[in-house]
């Protein structure tokens, strides 16, 4: 799910709002919206680039179900 969500909402939608707010710009310092936006997609690669690391550390430990620590 975790990886659904952030392919779809942050990487493709985030991907839309960059694409749809270029041309506008902050009233302060006159940056590109699209590149303030621009945090949406390169949050949505690390999410899922840390939602695969715990997917694959999870799998691939060994198991340790009932065991205390």
């Amino acid at each position: 799910m975790i990886l659904f969500f952030a392919a779809t909402i942050f990487i493709f939608g985030g991907y839309r709002v960059v694409a749809d707010n270029l041309g506008q710009t902050t009233a302060a310092l006159q940056w590109k919206m699209g590149h303030v936006y621009l945090a949406l997609p390169i949050a949505g690669v690390f999410i899922i680039f840390f939602t695969l690391e715990q997917l694959l550390e999870t799998l691939l430990s060994p198991a340790q179900r009932g065991e205390d620590v």
